[in-house]
Protein backbone atom coordinates (compact mmCIF):
# COMPACT_ATOMS: atom_id res chain seq x y z
CA UNK A 1 0.00 0.00 0.00
CA UNK A 2 2.84 2.22 0.34
CA UNK A 3 3.96 1.46 -2.75
CA UNK A 4 0.97 2.61 -4.45
CA UNK A 5 0.47 5.92 -2.43
CA UNK A 6 3.71 6.87 -3.47
CA UNK A 7 3.30 6.46 -7.31
CA UNK A 8 -0.14 7.54 -6.93
CA UNK A 9 1.98 11.09 -5.54
CA UNK A 10 4.55 11.12 -8.47
CA UNK A 11 1.73 10.29 -10.79
CA UNK A 12 0.05 13.22 -9.21
CA UNK A 13 3.44 15.88 -9.78
CA UNK A 14 4.49 14.36 -13.34
CA UNK A 15 0.71 15.54 -14.79
CA UNK A 16 1.11 19.32 -12.71
CA UNK A 17 4.33 19.52 -14.64
CA UNK A 18 6.79 19.71 -10.97
CA UNK A 19 8.91 17.05 -11.89
CA UNK A 20 11.03 19.38 -13.65
CA UNK A 21 11.61 21.57 -10.48
CA UNK A 22 13.60 19.23 -8.41
CA UNK A 23 17.02 19.27 -10.58
CA UNK A 24 16.69 23.70 -10.56
CA UNK A 25 19.56 25.29 -8.25
CA UNK A 26 18.11 28.96 -7.31
CA UNK A 27 21.81 29.57 -6.90
CA UNK A 28 22.73 29.23 -10.62
CA UNK A 29 24.02 31.80 -13.08
CA UNK A 30 22.52 33.07 -15.73
CA UNK A 31 23.74 30.88 -19.50
CA UNK A 32 25.03 32.68 -22.44
CA UNK A 33 21.54 34.24 -23.68
CA UNK A 34 21.59 36.23 -20.08
CA UNK A 35 18.44 33.39 -19.01
CA UNK A 36 18.20 32.01 -15.35
CA UNK A 37 15.55 29.85 -13.76
CA UNK A 38 13.99 30.39 -9.93
CA UNK A 39 11.90 27.72 -8.12
CA UNK A 40 9.48 29.24 -5.86
CA UNK A 41 7.13 27.99 -2.98
CA UNK A 42 3.84 28.90 -2.09
CA UNK A 43 2.90 27.96 1.41
CA UNK A 44 -1.25 26.98 0.31
CA UNK A 45 -3.81 27.68 -2.67
CA UNK A 46 -5.27 30.41 -1.25
CA UNK A 47 -2.33 32.33 -0.14
CA UNK A 48 -2.18 35.73 -1.98
CA UNK A 49 0.24 36.31 -4.43
CA UNK A 50 1.53 39.66 -2.49
CA UNK A 51 3.20 37.31 0.10
CA UNK A 52 5.76 35.81 -2.45
CA UNK A 53 7.49 39.52 -1.91
CA UNK A 54 7.41 40.63 -5.79
CA UNK A 55 7.23 43.68 -6.93
CA UNK A 56 7.19 43.88 -10.90
CA UNK A 57 6.09 46.51 -13.93
CA UNK A 58 3.87 46.24 -16.51
CA UNK A 59 5.79 44.47 -18.44
CA UNK A 60 6.79 42.17 -15.64
CA UNK A 61 10.18 43.10 -14.77
CA UNK A 62 11.47 42.97 -11.03
CA UNK A 63 11.87 45.69 -9.30
CA UNK A 64 12.59 44.57 -6.15
CA UNK A 65 12.41 41.95 -3.56
CA UNK A 66 10.82 42.08 0.27
CA UNK A 67 13.49 40.76 2.59
CA UNK A 68 12.80 36.88 4.10
CA UNK A 69 10.18 36.56 1.32
CA UNK A 70 10.09 33.35 -0.91
CA UNK A 71 11.50 35.57 -3.43
CA UNK A 72 14.39 36.94 -1.82
CA UNK A 73 14.53 33.40 -0.26
CA UNK A 74 15.05 31.78 -3.90
CA UNK A 75 17.25 34.31 -4.90
CA UNK A 76 15.66 36.15 -7.26
CA UNK A 77 17.82 39.07 -8.93
CA UNK A 78 16.89 42.76 -10.07
CA UNK A 79 16.36 44.05 -13.18
CA UNK A 80 15.17 40.52 -14.29
CA UNK A 81 12.04 40.81 -17.08
CA UNK A 82 10.00 37.22 -16.32
CA UNK A 83 9.46 35.17 -19.56
CA UNK A 84 8.16 32.16 -18.36
CA UNK A 85 6.20 30.28 -15.46
CA UNK A 86 6.26 26.29 -15.71
CA UNK A 87 6.97 26.45 -19.30
CA UNK A 88 3.87 28.80 -20.02
CA UNK A 89 4.59 32.18 -21.56
CA UNK A 90 4.00 35.43 -19.99
CA UNK A 91 3.52 38.66 -21.62
CA UNK A 92 2.41 41.07 -18.87
CA UNK A 93 2.40 41.16 -15.20
CA UNK A 94 -1.23 40.12 -15.10
CA UNK A 95 -0.38 37.16 -17.22
CA UNK A 96 1.91 36.27 -14.15
CA UNK A 97 -0.88 36.46 -11.92
CA UNK A 98 -2.81 34.23 -13.94
CA UNK A 99 -0.88 31.68 -13.81
CA UNK A 100 1.12 31.60 -10.46
CA UNK A 101 -2.38 31.97 -8.88
CA UNK A 102 -3.16 28.72 -10.02
CA UNK A 103 -0.18 26.42 -8.63
CA UNK A 104 1.84 26.00 -5.45
CA UNK A 105 5.27 25.47 -7.13
CA UNK A 106 6.54 27.99 -9.96
CA UNK A 107 9.54 28.14 -11.80
CA UNK A 108 10.08 30.96 -13.13
CA UNK A 109 11.84 32.04 -16.44
CA UNK A 110 13.93 35.22 -16.25
CA UNK A 111 16.05 36.40 -18.71
CA UNK A 112 18.51 39.73 -17.92
CA UNK A 113 17.09 43.13 -19.89
CA UNK A 114 20.83 44.42 -19.94
CA UNK A 115 21.27 43.61 -23.70
CA UNK A 116 18.12 44.77 -24.84
CA UNK A 117 18.02 48.32 -22.59
CA UNK A 118 21.40 48.98 -24.43
CA UNK A 119 19.60 48.68 -27.91
CA UNK A 120 17.01 51.03 -26.74
CA UNK A 121 19.03 53.81 -25.71
CA UNK A 122 21.32 52.83 -28.78
CA UNK A 123 17.96 53.08 -30.85
CA UNK A 124 16.98 56.69 -28.70
CA UNK A 125 20.16 58.11 -29.38
CA UNK A 126 20.50 57.50 -32.59
CA UNK A 127 17.10 58.99 -33.15
CA UNK A 128 18.00 62.10 -30.94
CA UNK A 129 21.03 62.57 -33.79
CA UNK A 130 18.79 62.20 -36.94
CA UNK A 131 16.41 64.93 -35.38
CA UNK A 132 19.09 67.08 -34.44
CA UNK A 133 20.37 66.78 -38.22
CA UNK A 134 17.51 65.79 -40.56
CA UNK A 135 14.28 66.76 -38.54
CA UNK A 136 13.32 63.47 -38.81
CA UNK A 137 13.19 60.85 -35.74
CA UNK A 138 11.89 57.87 -37.01
CA UNK A 139 13.55 54.32 -37.78
CA UNK A 140 12.06 51.47 -38.83
CA UNK A 141 11.88 48.79 -36.14
CA UNK A 142 11.00 45.93 -38.44
CA UNK A 143 13.58 46.49 -40.52
CA UNK A 144 16.04 46.21 -37.22
CA UNK A 145 14.15 42.91 -36.21
CA UNK A 146 14.74 41.65 -40.14
CA UNK A 147 18.33 42.46 -40.13
CA UNK A 148 19.17 41.57 -36.10
CA UNK A 149 18.29 38.10 -35.49
CA UNK A 150 20.50 37.40 -32.61
CA UNK A 151 17.69 38.49 -30.17
CA UNK A 152 15.96 35.40 -30.88
CA UNK A 153 12.04 37.08 -32.09
CA UNK A 154 10.36 34.91 -34.73
CA UNK A 155 8.38 37.65 -35.97
CA UNK A 156 6.86 41.16 -35.12
CA UNK A 157 4.31 39.50 -33.81
CA UNK A 158 6.26 37.89 -31.40
CA UNK A 159 4.83 38.28 -27.57
CA UNK A 160 8.59 39.59 -26.42
CA UNK A 161 8.98 41.86 -29.62
CA UNK A 162 5.21 43.42 -28.62
CA UNK A 163 6.83 43.74 -25.27
CA UNK A 164 10.11 45.62 -25.71
CA UNK A 165 8.35 48.01 -28.56
CA UNK A 166 5.94 48.82 -26.13
CA UNK A 167 8.71 49.92 -24.10
CA UNK A 168 10.50 51.91 -26.79
CA UNK A 169 7.53 53.55 -27.65
CA UNK A 170 7.31 54.64 -23.87
CA UNK A 171 10.53 55.79 -24.05
CA UNK A 172 10.22 57.75 -27.10
CA UNK A 173 6.86 59.27 -26.12
CA UNK A 174 8.86 60.60 -22.65
CA UNK A 175 11.92 61.86 -24.58
CA UNK A 176 9.87 64.06 -27.01
CA UNK A 177 8.08 65.34 -23.76
CA UNK A 178 11.46 66.27 -22.42
CA UNK A 179 12.33 67.71 -25.70
CA UNK A 180 9.05 69.63 -26.02
CA UNK A 181 9.19 70.88 -22.60
CA UNK A 182 12.90 72.18 -23.10
CA UNK A 183 12.05 73.35 -26.25
CA UNK A 184 9.50 75.80 -24.23
CA UNK A 185 11.70 76.50 -21.21
CA UNK A 186 14.45 77.87 -23.79
CA UNK A 187 11.46 80.16 -26.10
CA UNK A 188 10.44 81.46 -22.24
CA UNK A 189 13.59 82.32 -21.58
CA UNK A 190 14.34 84.18 -24.45
CA UNK A 191 11.59 85.69 -24.85
CA UNK A 192 11.60 86.86 -20.74
CA UNK A 193 15.59 87.98 -21.92
CA UNK A 194 14.27 89.75 -24.80
CA UNK A 195 11.55 91.96 -22.36
CA UNK A 196 14.30 92.69 -19.91
CA UNK A 197 16.21 94.22 -23.09
CA UNK A 198 13.54 96.11 -24.15
CA UNK A 199 12.54 97.43 -20.44
CA UNK A 200 16.36 98.61 -19.90
CA UNK A 201 15.87 100.35 -23.55
CA UNK A 202 12.84 101.86 -22.64
CA UNK A 203 14.26 102.93 -19.53
CA UNK A 204 17.91 104.35 -21.87
CA UNK A 205 15.43 106.17 -24.67
CA UNK A 206 13.34 107.70 -21.54
CA UNK A 207 16.68 109.23 -19.87
CA UNK A 208 17.70 110.55 -22.73
CA UNK A 209 14.60 112.37 -23.61
CA UNK A 210 14.04 113.62 -19.93
CA UNK A 211 18.04 115.04 -20.59
CA UNK A 212 17.28 116.53 -24.21
CA UNK A 213 14.07 118.27 -22.47
CA UNK A 214 16.43 119.36 -19.71
CA UNK A 215 19.42 120.38 -22.08
CA UNK A 216 16.40 122.60 -24.64
CA UNK A 217 15.23 124.33 -21.04
CA UNK A 218 18.46 125.33 -20.32
CA UNK A 219 18.82 126.56 -23.52
CA UNK A 220 15.46 128.53 -23.71
CA UNK A 221 16.64 130.13 -20.32
CA UNK A 222 20.03 131.34 -21.59
CA UNK A 223 18.27 132.75 -24.67
CA UNK A 224 15.65 134.34 -22.33
CA UNK A 225 17.67 135.51 -19.69
CA UNK A 226 18.78 139.42 -20.49
CA UNK A 227 15.09 139.83 -21.80
CA UNK A 228 13.00 138.83 -18.39
CA UNK A 229 10.12 140.18 -17.54
CA UNK A 230 8.58 139.83 -14.48
CA UNK A 231 5.00 138.01 -15.30
CA UNK A 232 3.43 139.48 -12.13
CA UNK A 233 3.62 143.23 -12.91
CA UNK A 234 1.24 144.60 -15.49
CA UNK A 235 2.61 146.57 -18.37
CA UNK A 236 3.70 150.10 -18.29
CA UNK A 237 1.61 150.86 -20.84
CA UNK A 238 -1.68 148.64 -20.25
CA UNK A 239 -4.68 150.06 -18.52
CA UNK A 240 -6.79 147.94 -16.13
CA UNK A 241 -9.36 147.49 -19.02
CA UNK A 242 -7.10 145.73 -21.21
CA UNK A 243 -6.69 148.71 -23.57
CA UNK A 244 -2.88 148.87 -24.24
CA UNK A 245 -1.11 152.61 -24.87
CA UNK A 246 1.74 153.58 -26.09
CA UNK A 247 4.23 154.78 -24.23
CA UNK A 248 5.62 158.53 -24.12
CA UNK A 249 8.79 158.84 -23.90
CA UNK A 250 9.58 163.04 -22.96
CA UNK A 251 11.86 164.52 -24.57
CA UNK A 252 14.67 166.37 -21.85
CA UNK A 253 15.61 168.95 -24.46
CA UNK A 254 12.67 171.14 -24.02
CA UNK A 255 12.20 172.88 -20.59
CA UNK A 256 9.08 174.36 -19.12
CA UNK A 257 6.64 172.08 -19.96
CA UNK A 258 4.42 170.73 -17.32
CA UNK A 259 4.78 166.61 -17.04
CA UNK A 260 0.90 166.22 -17.72
CA UNK A 261 1.11 163.08 -19.80
CA UNK A 262 3.45 161.63 -17.52
CA UNK A 263 0.85 161.63 -14.49
CA UNK A 264 0.70 157.78 -13.69
CA UNK A 265 4.64 157.42 -13.50
CA UNK A 266 6.63 158.91 -10.44
CA UNK A 267 9.90 158.61 -10.07
CA UNK A 268 11.36 158.44 -6.39
CA UNK A 269 13.98 160.51 -5.43
CA UNK A 270 17.84 159.20 -5.94
CA UNK A 271 20.22 159.11 -3.40
CA UNK A 272 23.06 161.56 -3.98
CA UNK A 273 26.64 160.31 -4.33
CA UNK A 274 29.53 161.42 -1.40
CA UNK A 275 31.44 162.84 -4.49
CA UNK A 276 28.42 164.59 -5.84
CA UNK A 277 27.67 166.41 -2.22
CA UNK A 278 31.59 167.45 -2.20
CA UNK A 279 31.62 168.58 -5.51
CA UNK A 280 28.03 170.72 -4.62
CA UNK A 281 30.07 172.50 -1.70
CA UNK A 282 33.11 172.83 -3.75
CA UNK A 283 35.22 170.87 -2.42
CA UNK A 284 37.57 168.41 -4.35
CA UNK A 285 36.56 164.32 -3.72
CA UNK A 286 39.60 162.59 -2.13
CA UNK A 287 39.83 159.61 -4.02
CA UNK A 288 40.06 156.65 -1.90
CA UNK A 289 40.31 152.79 -2.25
CA UNK A 290 38.37 150.75 -0.23
CA UNK A 291 39.76 147.02 -0.38
CA UNK A 292 38.02 144.37 0.72
CA UNK A 293 39.94 141.04 1.55
CA UNK A 294 36.98 138.76 0.24
CA UNK A 295 38.40 135.11 0.74
CA UNK A 296 36.85 133.27 -2.52
CA UNK A 297 38.44 130.02 -1.51
CA UNK A 298 37.34 129.80 1.70
CA UNK A 299 33.87 127.81 2.36
CA UNK A 300 30.76 129.58 3.63
CA UNK A 301 29.77 125.69 4.92
CA UNK A 302 30.96 122.85 7.13
CA UNK A 303 31.91 119.76 4.59
CA UNK A 304 33.13 116.26 5.75
CA UNK A 305 35.37 114.62 3.16
CA UNK A 306 36.03 111.17 3.69
CA UNK A 307 39.55 110.89 2.45
CA UNK A 308 40.52 107.20 0.54
CA UNK A 309 40.19 104.22 2.53
CA UNK A 310 44.08 102.69 3.53
CA UNK A 311 44.70 98.67 4.17
CA UNK A 312 47.38 97.56 6.58
CA UNK A 313 48.91 94.20 7.29
CA UNK A 314 49.75 94.08 11.10
CA UNK A 315 52.64 91.84 12.19
CA UNK A 316 50.35 89.25 13.51
CA UNK A 317 48.55 88.93 9.65
CA UNK A 318 45.11 91.13 10.56
CA UNK A 319 44.79 93.60 7.87
CA UNK A 320 43.27 96.73 8.85
CA UNK A 321 40.81 98.98 6.95
CA UNK A 322 41.60 102.83 8.00
CA UNK A 323 39.29 105.86 6.95
CA UNK A 324 39.98 109.49 7.86
CA UNK A 325 37.06 111.78 7.50
CA UNK A 326 38.07 115.33 7.09
CA UNK A 327 36.20 118.55 7.92
CA UNK A 328 36.35 121.67 5.91
CA UNK A 329 34.72 125.07 6.29
CA UNK A 330 34.91 127.96 8.83
CA UNK A 331 35.80 127.77 12.36
CA UNK A 332 33.45 127.61 15.11
CA UNK A 333 32.87 130.37 17.21
CA UNK A 334 34.32 129.45 21.04
CA UNK A 335 32.16 128.62 23.99
CA UNK A 336 31.32 130.99 25.94
CA UNK A 337 32.60 131.33 29.44
CA UNK A 338 36.00 131.51 30.77
CA UNK A 339 38.23 128.93 28.71
CA UNK A 340 40.44 126.59 30.20
CA UNK A 341 44.10 126.93 31.73
CA UNK A 342 46.33 125.19 29.20
CA UNK A 343 44.32 126.72 25.96
CA UNK A 344 45.91 130.45 26.79
CA UNK A 345 49.42 129.34 26.03
CA UNK A 346 48.11 127.22 23.14
CA UNK A 347 46.54 130.40 21.68
CA UNK A 348 49.61 132.71 22.42
CA UNK A 349 51.97 129.74 20.72
CA UNK A 350 49.32 129.53 17.62
CA UNK A 351 49.48 134.00 17.43
CA UNK A 352 53.35 133.13 17.26
CA UNK A 353 53.75 130.69 14.70
CA UNK A 354 51.43 133.46 12.84
CA UNK A 355 53.70 136.06 12.47
CA UNK A 356 56.62 134.72 10.63
CA UNK A 357 60.18 135.98 11.08
CA UNK A 358 61.81 137.56 8.22
CA UNK A 359 65.30 138.05 9.85
CA UNK A 360 66.98 134.90 8.15
CA UNK A 361 67.09 136.10 4.81
CA UNK A 362 63.12 136.14 4.28
CA UNK A 363 63.05 132.25 5.50
CA UNK A 364 61.11 131.07 8.69
CA UNK A 365 62.83 129.95 11.88
CA UNK A 366 62.84 126.49 12.72
CA UNK A 367 62.75 125.02 16.30
CA UNK A 368 65.74 123.36 16.90
CA UNK A 369 63.83 121.39 19.67
CA UNK A 370 60.86 120.15 17.76
CA UNK A 371 62.18 120.88 14.15
CA UNK A 372 58.94 123.01 13.17
CA UNK A 373 59.32 125.91 11.14
CA UNK A 374 57.44 129.00 11.89
CA UNK A 375 58.73 130.09 15.69
CA UNK A 376 62.18 129.47 17.84
CA UNK A 377 63.22 127.06 20.80
CA UNK A 378 62.87 130.15 23.06
CA UNK A 379 58.88 130.53 21.94
CA UNK A 380 58.21 126.38 21.65
CA UNK A 381 55.34 125.52 23.79
CA UNK A 382 55.98 121.85 23.45
CA UNK A 383 59.21 122.43 25.12
CA UNK A 384 57.74 124.21 27.62
CA UNK A 385 55.41 121.22 28.22
CA UNK A 386 58.38 118.80 28.49
CA UNK A 387 60.04 120.97 30.88
CA UNK A 388 57.04 121.15 32.94
CA UNK A 389 56.73 116.71 33.05
CA UNK A 390 60.45 116.35 33.77
CA UNK A 391 60.33 118.63 36.55
CA UNK A 392 58.41 116.38 38.18
CA UNK A 393 60.48 112.99 36.96
CA UNK A 394 63.53 112.31 39.30
CA UNK A 395 66.74 113.38 37.71
CA UNK A 396 68.32 109.81 37.76
CA UNK A 397 65.69 109.29 35.22
CA UNK A 398 66.44 112.68 33.00
CA UNK A 399 68.30 110.92 30.23
CA UNK A 400 69.00 113.25 27.25
CA UNK A 401 68.66 110.17 24.05
CA UNK A 402 69.60 112.58 21.34
CA UNK A 403 72.91 113.56 23.49
CA UNK A 404 73.24 109.12 23.32
CA UNK A 405 72.56 109.70 19.15
CA UNK A 406 75.35 112.15 18.84
CA UNK A 407 72.70 114.55 17.57
CA UNK A 408 71.72 116.58 20.71
CA UNK A 409 72.66 121.03 19.77
CA UNK A 410 70.74 122.18 22.66
CA UNK A 411 72.66 124.82 24.34
CA UNK A 412 70.94 124.36 27.95
CA UNK A 413 70.09 121.09 27.69
CA UNK A 414 67.91 120.34 30.88
CA UNK A 415 68.47 116.85 30.53
CA UNK A 416 71.41 114.50 31.71
CA UNK A 417 73.90 113.84 28.92
CA UNK A 418 75.15 110.40 29.65
CA UNK A 419 77.24 108.48 27.30
CA UNK A 420 76.88 104.55 26.18
CA UNK A 421 78.99 102.43 28.75
CA UNK A 422 81.87 100.78 26.65
CA UNK A 423 80.55 97.31 24.43
CA UNK A 424 83.54 95.08 25.94
CA UNK A 425 83.25 91.94 27.51
CA UNK A 426 80.49 91.58 30.22
CA UNK A 427 81.56 90.65 33.75
CA UNK A 428 80.30 87.85 35.46
CA UNK A 429 77.28 87.49 37.39
CA UNK A 430 77.76 86.65 40.96
CA UNK A 431 75.04 83.77 40.70
CA UNK A 432 77.24 82.51 37.99
CA UNK A 433 80.88 82.70 39.83
CA UNK A 434 79.70 80.63 42.76
CA UNK A 435 77.99 77.95 40.85
CA UNK A 436 81.68 78.02 38.89
CA UNK A 437 83.35 77.95 42.63
CA UNK A 438 80.87 75.07 43.64
CA UNK A 439 81.59 72.65 40.52
CA UNK A 440 85.53 73.18 41.37
CA UNK A 441 84.79 72.54 45.30
CA UNK A 442 83.28 69.65 44.54
CA UNK A 443 85.77 68.47 41.53
CA UNK A 444 88.46 68.81 44.17
CA UNK A 445 86.31 66.91 47.31
CA UNK A 446 85.84 64.10 44.19
CA UNK A 447 89.68 64.01 43.14
CA UNK A 448 90.85 64.29 46.88
CA UNK A 449 88.53 60.96 47.58
CA UNK A 450 89.72 58.86 44.89
CA UNK A 451 93.10 60.00 46.08
CA UNK A 452 92.44 58.71 48.93
CA UNK A 453 91.08 55.59 48.24
CA UNK A 454 94.29 54.51 45.59
CA UNK A 455 96.74 55.13 48.38
CA UNK A 456 94.58 52.52 50.53
CA UNK A 457 94.32 50.42 48.41
CA UNK A 458 98.15 50.49 47.61
CA UNK A 459 99.17 49.89 50.68
CA UNK A 460 96.69 46.52 51.20
CA UNK A 461 98.55 45.51 48.60
CA UNK A 462 101.90 45.97 49.81
CA UNK A 463 100.93 44.52 53.39
CA UNK A 464 99.12 41.02 53.35
CA UNK A 465 99.03 40.48 56.88
CA UNK A 466 96.39 43.38 57.21
CA UNK A 467 94.59 41.38 54.08
CA UNK A 468 94.33 38.18 56.04
CA UNK A 469 93.39 39.66 59.04
CA UNK A 470 90.05 41.30 57.32
CA UNK A 471 89.28 38.49 56.07
CA UNK A 472 88.98 36.78 59.31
Amino acid sequence: MQGTGSAKSFLEKLKSGRTTSAAIDNNAPPDGDGVILRRVERQYASEPLSALGLKLTEDAEVLSTEVGSPAAKSNIPLHYMIIAVNNQFVGSRADFEDIAAQLLTLVIKLQSTAAMSELLANILNEEEKNFNENGDSCIDVNELLRTTPRYGFLSAEHPMFLRWNQRLQTQREARQLIRQATREAEEQQAKEALEALRRVADAEDEIQQQQAQQERQHQQMLRQGPETVNPSAPEAGARPGGEVLLKQVQDESTFGESNVNNEGFEESPEEASPEELLKLIGAEPVETEVVQHVDADEPTEVRFFINPTEEYALSNGTRVTISVKKRSGPIPKPPPGKPPKGIEKLMTNKLSDAIPATGNGGHEPTCTFCYVSGHTEKDCSEKREQERKLSVVPKERQICRDFMRGRCTRSECVMRHVSLPPRGRRARSRSRERSVRRRSREKHRRTSRERRRGSRRRSRRRDPSVRSHRRK
